[in-house]
């Protein structure tokens, strides 16, 4: 719990023991698999990479419905152990019969993982933010496909070679040794998604990796919205609302977002949600062009998000108005020249992001503003009720060409800016993978084994097996 908050060094004592025939069990588990899965991975990654076993145990107790989600997490990691206390497994009705109807998916199994994912514990003693972030993004990922975690340690001890993409983020260190390594397996045909933010390139610190980066890397900073192609699917309403924080606001969002949360700023406010952005955040929304429109935003204002920013609301890159500290309920007039005649305006914000930890807080979030509500409303439709919409996103193959470099066997796509988009990144990994069977973000997470596909529901918390 200090600052920085490093902890152990989990893939060097899986690495230490492994030679003596010894075993590891992580004590950290609790009911939402994700979060096990991300919390796990390390040691399960390291323990499968230098041949050892491993066992999994909560940290506390565990819901009905976390009992079924650790099952999964544990046959799905190839884990030889799954502890439980008596009390988790016995303590309800509901709990004994999911592990009942359950137990029965645990067997030893041997996970066919693609994708590597890099742990930069190198990064975070210098920038405690890259912890939350890098483990926040692992999630995301994890719905597109199954990770390994690696780290300087197992790279160098040869981890990479079985594995086709290497999400490399948050490593503003990343030493020379291990560079090296990356730009020998992207050459014998690995594929390197590196992703950046604006003011940390990739070994940037400690280290001068300058020439690697000239090297391996394309220099352009691209836009998220450029590298989606997003179409609405199904008809356009002339009044429309985003409750940012709730279900369903992520497929309009792009760029930097934080999770969603309580809107504690807005007590009168029945239910009220929002979320914090992030670095470069944006809001897609949808447009039927040839008139004017009005904006309507509910937002909190840090003052520190405006020093050295211009606080500048911007329609499609065009100034509509400004932020100024406090909760704002905006309402802005938005022209038709603004607008132009594409059917997804862009929302965004001339806001600079900063560190609660540098304030008092123990948050170590990259924050910029709070925002609850987004009103779109075409000029004649303000007395109309406000309907849904539907968004179809694709990656947009010719924008990703252009961050793309080839690099002997390999190639290396570099998203300069857009570190903090999970989804973005989770997109594009999907269509790297090409043969991946899930490539979905829908809460449905899938490991490839022996015996077929293993799939866990976890809207559903249900387990299911396919076959090729």
């Amino acid at each position: 719990n200090g600052d920085p908050m490093l902890g152990a060094d989990l893939t060097a004592q899986v690495a230490a023991i492994a030679g003596a025939g010894a075993g590891i069990r992580i004590t950290n588990e609790g009911n939402d698999y994700v979060r096990n899965f991300t919390m796990t991975r390390e040691v399960v990654s390291a323990a499968r990479f230098y041949k050892t076993f491993f066992g999994l145990e909560p940290g506390s107790s565990v819901s009905s419905t976390g009992i079924i989600n650790r099952i999964y997490n544990a046959t799905s990691s190839g884990a030889r152990q799954l502890h439980d206390y008596e009390s988790n497994t016995l303590g309800s009705i509901a709990a004994l019969n999911n592990f009942r109807f359950n137990v029965a998916w645990l067997k030893l199994r041997q996970p066919r993982i693609h994708v590597a994912y890099y742990l930069s514990r190198e990064s975070w003693a210098l920038d405690s933010t890259a912890i939350s972030e890098t483990y926040d993004r692992a999630a995301t990922l994890r719905d597109i496909s199954d990770l390994d975690f690696v780290t300087r340690l197992s790279v160098i001890d040869g981890h990479l070679k079985n594995h086709q993409v290497l999400v490399l983020s948050d490593s503003s260190v990343l030493e020379p040794k291990v560079a090296e390594i990356i730009e020998q397996w992207v050459k014998n045909g690995g594929i390197l998604i590196a992703c950046s933010y604006r003011e940390k390139p990739l070994g940037g610190r400690l280290y001068d990796l300058s020439s690697w980066r000239d090297r391996m890397l394309t220099s352009s900073l691209p836009k998220a919205h450029n590298l989606l192609t997003t179409h609405i699917d199904g008809s356009t309403p002339e009044h429309w609302v985003l409750n940012i924080g709730k279900e369903g606001d992520d497929t309009w969002l792009m760029g930097g977002w934080h999770e969603r949360e309580v809107g504690l700023e807005w007590p009168d406010i029945p239910d009220a949600h929002k979320r914090w952005s992030g670095i470069n955040p944006e809001i897609q929304m949808p447009t039927l062009p040839g008139a004017d429109y009005l904006l309507k935003l509910a937002v909190n204002v840090p003052g520190y998000a405006l020093e050295n920013a211009s606080g500048d609301v911007m329609i499609n890159g065009h100034v509509i108005g400004k932020l100024v500290p406090g909760l704002m309920d905006l309402e802005l007039r938005v022209p038709r020249a603004a607008i132009g005649e594409k059917s997804l305006t862009i929302l965004e914000f001339n806001i600079k992001t900063w560190k609660p930890t540098e304030k008092g807080s123990v948050d170590t979030r990259e924050l910029g503003i709070g925002v609850r509500k987004v009103e779109w409303i075409r000029s004649g439709a303000e007395n109309i009720s406000p309907a849904s919409a539907r968004l179809r996103t694709e990656v947009n193959r010719l924008a990703l060409d252009d961050v793309t470099r080839k690099i002997g066997l390999g190639s290396t796509i570099h998203l300069k800016g857009l570190a903090g988009d999970h989804d973005l990144i989770a997109r594009i990994l999907s269509v790297t993978l090409g043969h991946n069977v899930d490539g979905q973000l829908d809460k449905r997470y899938v490991t490839e084994t022996a015996d077929g596909y293993l799939w866990f529901d976890a809207i559903k918390s249900e387990i299911s097996l396919t076959k090729p």
